[in-house]
């Protein structure tokens, strides 16, 4: 019993992907809305469709609408591809009849492990109606056959006073609650669900009950009589069971503890630094990101160890690792509710602030964080400089953010052992001057480039005969955002980046042209 996948997607590249994550599955693809329904009028044994929403000709939520109203495609499964903030359009296609939704960028083994529900469900589904005319099976021998979890509720499931409403529960179903029926009767699903679980369930519950939505999936956790966690996917859908019931539906659940657990592993790995078990700079971001809508004041405060490297090169890494360990651990102690720290690099470290009065409380903030280093030896010599950048004063993403307010702990003055500084407009400026010279310098090296660069020719005369004996050949850049940019400016920049090479060779092949015309 093969399952036939439709995946309808404008992009190559997620249809290549996709495709490839559900090569075991007989797989169809379409870019668009329309192409999608002329395979559908040529493939009558479609099971599934992955559907982005996304898309130019004829959308996704179009093409619900048409399935939608088309009785040929009822039995047909839609799963929406969503972006993370895309929450509207969740409910509008729940709504418009898809049965889930899987959000990008696609996480590859979420991905397979949804499928893998759906696809079993859909077997599930497909066994029952043939073997519900068998009259040597009954539907419970049927049930314990299906190596998912499977209960039939015909009111809604939170309300349980007795078994009447729980119309089928196979035993796979309480093997991976670890509790009998009976058990979930006595004690309602709210003392059994995680409480971090529980009321997105309810929400989600309640919207199918409304017919707001025509089912839903989610991933939670069982509290075992033990305490212990089981994860599980588990799915909600229509079933009809009787005239009447307006609430028949199934839920389909699938123990996924030890794949959520080695993902926990991996999300551990990737966002805790393993040095000094603090959060990374990829999970800051990410915090940034969530908080930029939010209007209460928000701070970065960015300590940059100057010379560490230099103990790298004359000591070895095992001190240097002792160093920082040492300086986490001192400045963890100004760690509060509205202020946490993180390790952005090897060599810096960051708090992150929210909810403060005012940059007075900044600086003061910056006099503890030198009080505490200042009376660690190694540290004079290290040297550390203290980047401060006021999130709401500027429109910047959390990664400009964090390289902005890096930018500005790297520029503390070298005489200072300890300093800090603000990032401003006027530095702004001057990093996006810099940017602007680093862009000119960049167009030396792709081929018919734009010229910014010309050369100036200073005769030297000799005074004796008043003839020109020879040339000196002047470097000039003429940026199309700055103007003209002094050599005073700009050398040092390209000696900086090693672009001085490349504007060398250019420097040369000018003045051989020059000779050769002259």
């Amino acid at each position: 019993m093969n399952t036939k996948i439709l995946i309808v997607d404008d992009s190559s590249t997620d249809l290549i992907i996709i495709n490839d994550i559900l090569k075991e599955y007989d797989t169809v693809t379409a870019k668009n809305g329309k192409e999608a329904l002329k395979i559908l009028e040529e493939h009558s044994d479609i099971d599934l469709i992955i559907l982005d929403l996304n898309m130019p000709v004829l959308d996704g939520f179009k093409l619900l609408e048409v399935l939608k109203s088309d009785k040929r495609f009822k039995n047909i499964r839609i799963i929406i591809l969503t972006n993370y903030d895309e929450t509207d359009k969740e409910i509008k296609g729940l709504k418009l009849g898809a049965i889930d939704y899987i959000r990008k960028p696609v996480h590859l083994e979420a991905l397979k492990t949804r499928i893998s529900i759906h696809v079993k469900l859909l077997k599930a589904e497909k066994i029952l109606a043939e073997k519900l005319n068998e009259s040597n099976l009954t539907l419970d021998t049927l049930l314990d056959q299906v190596p998912l979890g499977i209960a039939i509720f015909s009111e809604n499931r939170f309300n349980l006073n007795d078994d009447s409403n729980i119309l089928m529960m196979n035993s796979k179903f309480e093997q991976i609650m670890g509790r009998k029926k009976e058990e979930l009767i006595k004690y309602g699903w709210e003392k059994i669900i995680h409480p971090k679980d529980l009321q997105e369930d309810i929400k989600k519950y309640n919207e199918f009950l409304q017919k707001k939505i025509n089912g839903y999936s989610m991933q939670q956790r069982y509290i075992k009589p033990d305490g212990s966690i089981t994860w599980v996917d588990m799915t909600i859908s229509p079933i009809k069971f009787g005239k009447n019931k307006d609430f028949n539906h199934i839920c389909i659940i699938q123990d996924i503890t030890i794949k959520k657990e080695q993902e926990i592993k991996l999300k551990h790995i990737n966002e805790i630094d393993f040095l000094t078990n603090l959060y990374n700079r990829r999970y800051l971001e990410n915090i940034i990101k969530r908080d930029l809508k939010t209007k209460e004041n928000k701070a970065i405060v960015l300590l940059n160890l100057k010379k560490i490297n230099n103990i790298n090169l004359t000591y070895g890494y095992n001190l240097c690792e002792s160093i920082i360990k040492e300086l986490t651990i001192k400045l963890s102690k100004l760690v509060t509710e509205h202020c946490n720290l993180y390790q952005i690099s090897f060599e810096r470290l960051a708090f992150y602030i929210i909810k403060y009065n005012d940059s007075k409380e900044l600086v003061d903030f910056c006099e503890k964080i030198i009080e505490i280093i200042s009376s660690d030896q190694i540290l004079n010599i290290v040297g550390v400089g203290i980047g401060i950048i006021e999130i709401n004063k500027f429109n910047y993403d959390a990664e400009n953010i964090i390289k902005h307010v890096s930018t500005v702990a790297e520029r503390i003055d070298e005489n200072k052992i300890f300093g800090y500084r603000f990032f401003d407009k006027d530095l702004e400026l001057e990093i996006t001057r810099e940017k602007e010279i680093k862009e000119s310098l960049m167009n030396l090296l792709k081929p018919n480039s734009k010229d910014y660069f010309y050369l100036q020719y200073q005769p030297i005369i000799n005074l004796k005969n008043n003839k020109i004996e020879s040339l000196e050949a002047l470097v000039r850049l003429n940026s199309h955002k700055l103007g003209y940019v002094s050599p005073m400016e700009f050398i040092p920049i390209a000696e900086e980046t090693q672009l001085i090479i490349p504007l060398g060779k250019k420097i040369i092949y000018n003045i051989c042209i020059f000779l050769k015309k002259t």
